[in-house]
């Protein structure tokens, strides 16, 4: 008997049915500890009284429990609850490919895109030894937003040795037997329909039929009677795909009949294989591509035939004579060397900060980056052989992806935590802590993460979870000096990091062989942006112009032999460069884009209203006392300075000229100084430098810890500085600049507290703090720091002050300007956050100020996305290494 609404097995309350089949029932329910909609597949009593079909039951929830891949569809539990066995499954919104397919047969690129997912999920189970069995339109699941799932496993055979097989109570085909034909007719391989042995290629050959019926909208061997259709499947040669539709490529029909080969040894041996090829014909290569042919075959009745193919065989003649590169590789038997281009999802744009982010999985299949989409920060996952990318759930704000070595789980960076996600969907885990300031994290096959920080050198984790503990901590035992973005060599014992000297040049770091064991690490090659190992035994290193790879004796820990250059137009920043590369050797980076930002006035609705500067590196704002200039910090090749505008006349004028980076400006309160934050012979430090240009910048404070200047008192008295530590993330630090000069802590806890702001009196400040589990906006009072009152509801940071003081400004998570009234009574009363307009501008930074008059914004925005930066992903890379022009010996020493 059916459910009825509001029945519930566990946390799991039914909504409504949602269909009835012959294992069972599937309904829509709400888990109501997580508040979620899940499917909740139910087995009828007749069937779970049949041995077979709970054990077909059974071996589904096994079979998909053993994977996590985003072609699957996931499974969250299992069980027997009052006597219902029950699954509980992902709930998907969209159509199966039948229901899809009812509209008539697919367009080719749409055909591309689903065949290489399907064959991305088949090739995932069969990685762990899952043979499905059943491939058919019905058991394709095509979400709402373009992603597919394969379906139903009741029927897959799972080899002896897997882990789903481990799981089970023995036997890894018991529903197999004599006379038994495992499948659905019409989708069945050559095998399966003979009863003999059937492996991972059979789904192959299945799939090859649902591709076929995508193209064609027929059934490749479906007659009129079953036993006719057995017998067409075993002997009979598929028709022409040409036979029913034109404009298919030759490639791709070539690659259909490959997979329905009768003898699984001819097939395509793989399902990653076949993905793979799917991928080519999706970005088709060579003289003539399949879209070019139907021009050529149009050009016969026109008069300029005859000359158009005369040119046309001069160009293929000089092609072949100007190739013999390309002839050299084939001789030698290399892969081809295959590049290509993928763009930020629509909508997004490559995340900055302060380097473009992306990470290429060990296998170098799937690529992790991360986008920018309404101002938010978050991961996105794309597999290379698919033409879409995926956003990963849980990861807002993340920062420096890295892959785990099974390529399951990525490590990444956010709200002050190291944490890391799984790609089957679930939510992300946090690890430890870890600072605002991250700089790398890498994964050893021992299950062991190493991560750095921006001044504290080295962590390692367990990637499981617990109390991190330091490794390096360069900035005490060698002064100035810090370590960052750490790689794992295959061996999970050794790993090359970034050691910075502390002179402050973008180029000024040095790449080192360490270990785990804590032995001294030996230094490799400086005067290098980063550094990455190649299998088996070459580093590449980048400079200020080029790619440079040199081979490695890891042994002895030095470089060895001649230096490769490549050029690439890389992104780098800051002493990294945006580039990622497999243990099998396929390269990806990201290219520059623009860098450059418009300041820009806009009034209480959004709308522009002014223009100050365009085009120029500019970034963190500032706006003096009396409104008539502005302090931006400004980035520029080869220089990271403040400049100061004159609002009036729109003349940028350089303010410091320091080969460090000065960044943070804040205005005196009379306007006269500037302070700013600076790292100076390799020690982080707050400096004030007069606005007249008397004098040189004077050092007020400096530590190893990184600070950053936030606000200046009203009364001149006071200046507040964040401060990062590796323990207790961010706090709120108080600069006296009358005495000695000695801080106290305003604000510190085991949370971040940051972006803190005086009142225009003084008496209160204003702060971002995720003590709540996210970032929200605060005031307390100054100096005691009581009376806290919470500003934002739902999220919020970046607080500003209007003039008068009775309003308050804060950027919510969705990076709309909110405006809040205040009334400092006893209690203090705060009205409900009310949304003045959309903005593209980042949580945490300067990139907004409050005009003195209340009535305007100056807002540092970023360019249109016709500048935006792309990844370029070059297959086969590595094998052609040595093909690599102008090698040079490296330099003495």
């Amino acid at each position: 008997m059916p459910l009825t609404q509001g029945f519930r097995l566990g946390v799991y309350e039914v909504a409504d049915l949602i269909a009835v089949g012959g294992m069972g029932e599937v309904y829509r329910a709400r888990d109501t500890r997580l508040g979620r909609d899940v499917a909740l597949k139910i087995l009828t009593e007749t069937a779970t009284d049949d041995p077979d079909r709970g054990a077909r039951f059974d071996r589904e929830a096994r079979a998909v429990a053993a994977l996590s891949h985003p072609n699957v569809v996931a499974i969250y539990s299992f069980g027997i609850e009052n006597g219902i066995a029950y699954a509980v499954i992902e709930w998907l919104e969209g159509n199966t490919l039948r229901q899809e397919l009812a509209a008539g047969p697919f367009p080719v690129r749409r055909v591309l895109d689903v065949g290489a997912q399907i064959a991305l999920g088949l090739a995932a189970a069969h990685g762990k030894g899952i043979t499905h069995r059943d491939v058919k339109p019905e058991n394709v699941f095509i979400t709402s937003d373009g992603v597919v799932k394969l379906l139903d496993f009741g029927l897959a055979r799972i080899a002896s040795d897997s882990a789903a097989s481990r799981t089970s109570d023995g036997g890894n085909d018991f529903i197999t037997g004599a006379g038994v034909l495992l499948g659905t007719i019409g989708y069945m391989s050559p095998e399966q329909v003979s009863g003999s042995a059937a492996d991972h290629r059979s789904d192959v050959f299945s799939l090859g039929l649902v591709l076929f019926e995508m193209l064609t909208g027929h059934h490749a061997f479906k007659r009129d009677s079953v036993v006719e259709t057995l017998n067409a499947t075993l002997k009979e040669e598929p028709p022409p795909i040409a036979s029913f539709t034109s404009g298919v490529p030759s490639s791709l029909e070539r690659i259909v009949m490959r997979c329905l080969e009768k003898s699984p040894a001819e097939r395509f041996q793989s399902a990653r294989d076949l993905a793979f090829g799917l991928s080519q014909v999706a970005a088709p290569s060579g003289l003539f591509p399949a879209a070019e042919t139907v021009r050529l075959h149009q050009m016969v009745d026109s008069p300029w035939a005859f000359v158009a193919a005369v040119i046309l065989l001069i160009g293929l003649w000089l092609a072949l004579a100007l190739l013999p590169r390309y002839w050299s590789v084939a001789r030698d038997g290399h892969e081809p060397l295959v590049t290509f281009t993928i763009a930020p999802p629509p909508g997004t744009a490559l995340a900055n900060v302060p380097a473009r982010m992306l990470a290429i999985s060990p296998s170098g299949d799937r690529l992790v980056f991360a986008v920018t989409k309404g101002g938010r920060r978050e991961l996105w996952v794309r597999h290379l052989a698919s033409i879409k990318a995926e956003p990963l759930p849980g990861t807002e704000d993340a920062s420096e992806p890295f892959w785990s070595p099974d390529e399951q789980h990525i490590g990444f960076f956010s709200d002050s935590k190291l944490k890391r996600v799984g790609l089957n969907g679930a939510s992300s885990t946090t690890l430890c802590n870890a600072p605002l300031e991250a700089r790398g994290g890498a994964w050893s096959d021992e299950g062991q993460i190493i991560f750095a920080d921006a001044y504290g050198g080295l962590s390692r984790v367990a990637a499981t979870g617990g109390v991190a503990t330091r490794m390096t901590i360069a900035r005490t035992a060698l002064a100035g000096q810090r370590d960052s973005w750490p790689q794992f060599l295959p061996d999970g014992r050794r790993f090359i990091f970034l050691r910075e000297d502390g002179s402050g040049g973008e180029e000024s770091a040095t790449a080192y062989l360490g270990t785990l064991t804590g032995a001294d690490p030996r230094a490799l090659v400086s005067g290098v942006f980063n550094a990455l190992f190649v299998a088996p035994d070459r580093i590449l290193f980048t400079d200020a112009a080029t790619i440079n790879v040199q081979h490695v004796d890891l042994d002895r820990g030095q470089m060895i032999g001649e230096i490769e250059e490549g050029s690439a137009e890389v992104d780098r920043h800051l002493g990294h460069a945006a580039l990622s590369v497999s243990r099998r050797g396929t390269l990806a980076y990201a290219t520059a884009g623009s860098r450059d930002h418009r300041l820009v006035w806009v009034d209480r609705h959004g709308d522009e209203v002014g223009v100050v500067a365009t085009a120029d590196g500019w970034r963190d704002v500032a706006l003096s006392p009396d409104g008539s200039h502005l302090a931006v910090q400004r980035i520029v090749a080869d220089a990271n300075d403040i400049w100061t505008i004159d609002l009036a006349r729109g003349v940028p004028s350089r303010f410091t000229f320091s080969p460090d980076v000065d960044d943070d400006p804040v205005w005196s309160p009379d306007g006269q100084a500037i302070a700013f934050s600076s790292v100076r012979d390799g020690r982080p430090g707050i400096y004030r430098q007069q606005v007249s240009g008397a004098g040189s910048a004077e050092l007020l404070f400096t530590t190893r810890a990184s600070i950053h200047p936030t606000a200046w008192s009203p009364d001149g008295r006071f200046l507040l500085f964040e401060q990062t530590d590796p323990v207790s993330a961010s706090d709120v630090w108080v600069l006296p600049l009358q005495g000695d000069h000695t801080p106290h802590s305003y604000l510190a806890s085991r949370f971040s507290e940051s972006d803190a702001h005086f009142s225009p009196d003084g008496q209160w400040v204003a702060y971002t703090s995720n003590e709540s589990g996210r970032q929200e906006v605060y005031v307390r009072r100054f100096p005691d720091a009581a009376d806290k009152v919470q500003i934002s509801a739902g999220g919020g940071a970046s607080p500003r002050w209007a003039p008068d003081g009775h309003e308050l400004y804060f950027l919510s998570i969705e990076r709309q300007l909110m405006a809040v009234q205040i009334r400092f009574t006893n209690p203090v009363r705060v009205s409900s956050p009310t949304p003045l307009f959309d903005t593209s501008i980042g949580l945490g930074d300067n990139r907004y100020v409050p005009s003195h008059d209340g009535t305007r914004f100056l807002l540092s925005v970023g360019l249109a996305e016709s500048s935006a930066a792309q990844i370029v992903v070059v297959l086969n890379w590595a094998s052609h290494l040595t093909s690599m022009r102008g090698a040079r010996e490296p330099p003495p020493g």
